[in-house]
């Protein structure tokens, strides 16, 4: 089966023992120490390339790119910086009807949530109680093409991990990115608009907080090209975060 966006196809692969061992592959990659972490309440000396912790508890490694400190992992945090919770939607129907703040994991499984974090609707990022840790924020349009100017040429095989993307059946030799970057882009696929998962493993989309219309804009990775996409969707598609910091 092929799935068809902005005018190129790739392979919808569903196979189980392949998405296991992607997980494990993953999972042993993610599991490197940590150093010393970071509370939610951004210290003043907070340096980057520390970890930091969302309202949820989780950490997240970050890294400096020129002069921006970004998180190098998706996020995975089920609550606002307030401590309020972001609703957890597992219903198709639920999910295309929400306009407000939802997540769910791919699948609704939630063994893939500590490898690539959560998908979120637009709503949960656009919401003024924040999604992002104390200090930081959803990067813009503008701060995505900005930090994808910063890797040159084959920007995309710069941002992507060194393991865990899966050959699409294209004619590419490089399915897994060099991550020189320190970025670690990941390719956790996306809940669509209706409700239904595709692409776990081929690619990686990330909300913008930019709005166009109706709409709102991400960037994406894929497995066959080696190249920071751009797109916008509607904003019950459910997309990987990254945060930047303030």
């Amino acid at each position: 089966m092929r799935f068809t966006l902005n005018n190129f196809s790739i392979s919808i692969i569903n196979s189980p023992l392949l998405h296991l061992t992607i997980r494990l592959s993953m999972l042993l990659f993610l599991l490197l120490p940590y150093e010393t972490g970071q509370t939610q309440s951004l210290a003043s000396d907070f340096t980057c390339g520390k970890t930091i912790t969302d309202a949820d508890g989780n950490f997240y490694r970050t890294i400096m790119i020129e002069n921006q400190c970004w998180m190098a992992e998706n996020l995975r945090t089920g609550k606002y910086q307030d401590g309020s919770l972001i609703l957890n939607v597992t219903d198709d129907i639920k999910w295309i009807e929400s306009t407000i703040g939802t997540w769910s994991n791919y699948d609704n499984d939630p063994a893939n949530d500590a490898i690539y974090g959560k998908l979120y609707n637009w709503y949960a990022l656009g919401d003024d109680k924040k999604i992002c840790p104390v200090g930081w924020r959803v990067p813009s349009f503008e701060e995505w093409d900005a930090l994808a100017d910063q890797f040159g040429s084959e920007e995309g095989y710069k941002m992507k991990s060194i393991t865990g993307w899966m050959d699409d059946n294209s004619i590419s030799t490089r399915i897994n990115g060099s991550n020189s970057s320190g970025f670690t882009g990941l390719p956790g696929g996306f809940r669509s608009s209706n409700g239904s998962f595709f692409n776990i493993g081929i690619m990686g989309f990330f909300w913008s907080s930019t709005l166009t219309g109706e709409d709102a804009f991400s960037h994406y990775l894929t497995s066959n090209t080696h190249t920071l996409h751009f797109h916008y969707y509607d904003k019950t598609t459910g997309f990987s975060v990254r945060c930047m910091m303030d």
